[in-house]
């Protein structure tokens, strides 16, 4: 994406993927959804047969990535790289992300790249665990948990199409990448205090009769899914047009270097 996208629509074409990536979020956990509409267990025929369906999908993905062609590597649009994309060895590719690593605006990053992890395996994993957990949600906690993934997609699809839509105002506003974070960062802040307030504190180890703080209510569990998702989108969409103004000869080992650390965050 680096190497076919321009300085001016390098952040619409992240928002632009965000967009269909998040909605894949949103498919994937309406189906579930409909799969445990009324169920309180998850028996072995349901599971295994979300188990078979995603595993399809993702195989089909996965061929079409390997299908795609090959970027070009010296794009006349592409306004970040002053020269084209070095063709490096696995050995010289690892020695040069090594050597990225050390420079001092990536290791200042690492903190984001790191709460990014922290932050998506909250949003995408044990959060939804622990309104499964809550048993003050009665018999529906279970089919809350791939809604609250769902509204998580929604709230991550909406922060990717307003960011596409306000690509031409952001050249307007000084520091337009901070302000997104700090709305992102906001948003989670909300959400955080939403799920503290209002989920058991032992939720997130097994079932729970524990009262809250606040009674559990359903409405606020899908709002707080949704903002962690807005943040989610505010934070990715800014990081990767930074990473490609940065290093742009090099974004292959920036982005790695971005998913390595997020990934083993999470």
């Amino acid at each position: 994406m680096v190497l076919i996208s321009g300085r001016n629509n390098m952040s619409r074409n992240v928002a632009i993927f965000w967009v269909l990536f998040s909605a894949s979020l949103i498919f994937g956990n309406l189906y579930a959804t409909v799969e445990l509409e009324g169920k309180d267990r998850i028996d072995g025929r349901t599971r295994h047969q979300l188990l078979y369906v995603l595993t399809g999908v993702c195989a089909v993905a996965t061929l079409m990535l390997v299908l795609l062609p090959a970027s070009p590597r010296n794009s006349r649009d592409n306004k970040f790289a002053q020269t084209p994309d070095p063709h490096l060895g696995p050995l010289e590719a690892l020695a040069t992300t090594w050597n990225i690593l050390w420079k001092k605006e990536i290791l200042l990053l690492m903190i984001t790249f790191i709460y990014a992890g922290f932050q998506q395996s909250f949003g995408q994993g044990i959060f939804g665990s622990c309104i499964g957990f809550t048993r003050q949600f009665g018999v529906q906690a279970k089919q809350l948990v791939p809604l609250s993934g769902l509204v998580y997609g929604v709230g991550d699809l909406v922060g990717g199409i307003g960011q596409a839509a306000l690509n031409t105002v952001k050249s307007k506003i000084k520091c337009w990448s901070v302000v997104m974070v700090c709305l992102g960062y906001c948003c989670q802040a909300a959400a955080y205090i939403i799920v503290y307030l209002t989920i058991p504190n032992n939720a997130v180890f097994g079932e729970s009769t524990e009262l809250s703080v606040y009674p559990s209510r359903v409405w606020l569990a899908l709002l707080a899914s949704a903002l962690l998702g807005l943040g989610d989108s505010c934070l990715n969409t800014q990081i990767f047009p930074l990473l490609a103004a940065l290093q742009p000869n090099y974004s292959s080992q920036t982005c790695a270097l971005y998913k390595f650390m997020k990934v083993t965050s999470n």
